[in-house]
């Protein structure tokens, strides 16, 4: 491949040249390495068969202002949701604006046939390792078609995570520009739903507890050597589980994760040794609660009593034939559900389950994001994915408008403790998108210090399904996310990287809307309406077959113009 028709590209900042005009005679201590930063300079795209110069915004957040009053000879101009430092991501085709307003109506529950093909193709960045080879379940008019019996889940062993070294990004270019299979294997956008394996805990069910009772009461009653498993770990947010009527409000049994099976067992003869010598149970409140020995797929329907064709294996789905008289699987979640959820959340006196315990609600929804199977990538699609983020968005608004003016009765139910707990575990669960995890911090960003590792570019990450990665210690080194962000950003640029409608969708809305995008002119060969309809599991391949195609073709590029691509200072030889 020729590069020498590649347009000049402005002056950059040469990382391995030193200041040699030292006129004053004084020696000078060597200026400090430039930090990588993708927002420096705003996005100058290269023209793609255009005599029109684009001309770049002069300041950082001016790139991010609409143009109200520009003309566009281009059709009409889709406007993103109002966000810090988000473009407007949605792909080229047609989008009905009422799906981009923050406070869109959604839809009915409908499982559409998707406009992409299912059967999925092998690509090289599977190969890579940078995603595990999909396991796709065809559909036939609209429904998903059942498993051949009662299947055991493949094992998946644990994937290396060189990406959260502290010394990744000179790992990685420290040596001149990278292979793409390495460029893959080091990157910090992953599709975490995917690679994360839900672990089979041991199980308890308390019953019996009166339906006010509260977390601490039930860690209590445990006592400190039970080892109650924590989700994320290391974050006090413990897993107890109590069952809750998303339609009524009535809470039931109470299920508690702990570490292992022998751990469960040896609680379960804990109280049944109690009860033994006294005659009744232990009390909790005024109650005599019976704590008996259960397991994850027990817990999987308490949770998704409305789920139908599914018979549980651990945490993991397995959909059955429909019987006579019966539609099949269709969703995890019906909207409902969610519904109610919010009507409890805003006037917890509808109910008196709701009124005495008014914390229920928000810990019924943490429950909820803790055993999603987000792994059955193929059973729920982009529009219920987005359907459960609209709802948990806002309880999360709800909570954090009742916050600061509680009544003394509420103080210790609602309690900060509860949003960090609800947020924390939405972003660590790895269904949502990096910059739906944005958005939920900046919504609580006012109330506590959650002190969670978000990339400060994480609400402008143009992905639905590739997030980046995070961990409550360490995150991914800030400049290995900047390096693929420039990466990217430029090979939308190179000529003929994008596909022709692609590219004038690009300039139809990044020019009158955005002029400097973070991703440059990143956009997926689909429409948005046709992501909707996708499975997770088939938006997850296209999005990292486009991500795949963009690093290696700017890798290509940095081996012609190895000033395109930024590379860490090479080691000092010894």
């Amino acid at each position: 491949m020729a590069f020498h028709s590649y347009p000049t590209p402005p002056p950059c900042d040469d990382r391995h040249t030193a200041n040699n005009d030292n006129s004053s005679g004084v020696d000078e201590e060597p200026a400090a390495e430039p930090e990588l930063n993708p927002l420096a300079n705003p996005f100058v795209p290269r023209a793609q068969n255009s005599n029109e110069a684009l001309v770049p915004a002069q300041d950082l957040y001016e790139a991010f202002t609409p143009a109200q009053t520009q003309e566009l000879p281009y059709g009409p101009t889709v406007f993103p949701p109002i966000f810090p430092l988000t473009p407007p991501f949605y792909p080229f085709a047609d989008v009905d604006q009422q799906q981009l307003l923050p406070d869109y109506q959604l839809e009915g529950q409908t499982y559409l046939q998707p406009a992409f093909l299912t059967q999925m193709i092998s690509h090289g960045h599977q190969q890579a390792g940078f995603l595990p080879q999909p396991q796709p379940q065809p559909f036939a008019h609209g429904q998903l078609q059942p498993h051949a019996g009662f299947q055991q889940p493949l094992p998946r062993t644990a994937l290396p995570t060189p990406y959260l070294d502290v010394t990744a990004y000179d790992d990685l270019t420290g040596h001149g520009i990278p292979s793409l299979a390495a460029a893959l294997a080091y990157s910090p956008f992953r599709d975490f739903a995917a690679e994360k394996r839900p672990t089979q805990y041991g199980v308890i069910r308390i019953e019996n507890a009166p339906y006010a009772t509260m977390r601490n009461e039930v860690l209590s009653l445990l006592g400190k050597t039970a080892r109650v498993v924590e989700y994320p770990p290391g974050s006090s947010n413990y897993a107890v589980h109590t069952t809750f009527d998303r339609l009524s409000g009535k809470a039931y049994n109470t299920f508690v994760e702990v570490n292992t099976e022998a751990e469960a067992q040896r609680l379960v003869r804990q109280f049944a040794k109690y009860q033994d010598s006294h005659k009744h149970g232990r009390k909790l409140g005024s109650r005599p609660i019976y704590v008996h020995l259960s397991d994850q797929a027990e817990l999987m329907e308490s949770i998704f009593p409305r789920v139908k064709c599914v018979q549980w294996n651990g945490t993991d789905p397995v959909i059955q034939a429909p019987g006579p008289g019966e539609s099949g699987f269709d969703a995890f979640l019906y909207e409902e559900e969610l519904r109610g959820m919010m009507r409890f959340a805003e006037k917890p006196g509808r109910t008196q389950f709701c009124k005495d315990c008014p914390q229920r609600v928000y810990e019924a929804m943490t429950t909820l994001l803790q055993k999603f199977p987000w792994g059955a990538q193929h059973l729920y699609t982009l529009r219920d994915r987005n359907m459960l983020f609209a709802y948990l968005q806002q309880l999360v608004e709800i909570l954090v408008e009742k916050l600061p003016g509680l009544a003394p009765e509420l103080v210790n139910k609602l309690t900060p403790q509860l949003l960090g707990n609800l947020v924390q575990t939405a972003c660590s669960c790895g269904g949502f998108s990096s910059a739906q995890q944005a958005r939920l911090v900046v919504a609580s960003a006012g109330v506590l210090n959650l002190g969670i590792n978000l990339h400060p570019l994480a609400g402008a990450v143009p992905f639905a399904v590739l997030s980046i990665a995070y961990d409550r210690v360490q995150g991914p080194e800030k400049a290995l996310v900047d390096w693929y962000v420039v990466l990217i950003r430029e090979a939308t640029g190179v000529p003929g990287a994008l596909e022709p409608e692609v590219h004038d969708w690009a300039i139809n809305q990044y020019r009158g809307v955005f002029p400097g995008s973070t991703f440059g002119w990143y956009a997926l060969p689909a429409s948005y309406q046709a992501q909707l309809g996708m499975t997770m599991a088939e938006l997850a391949t296209l999005e990292a077959r486009e991500f795949s195609r963009l690093v290696g073709l700017m890798l290509e590029v940095g081996r012609a113009r190895p000033d395109l691509v930024p590379l860490a200072p090479a080691a000092p030889v010894a």
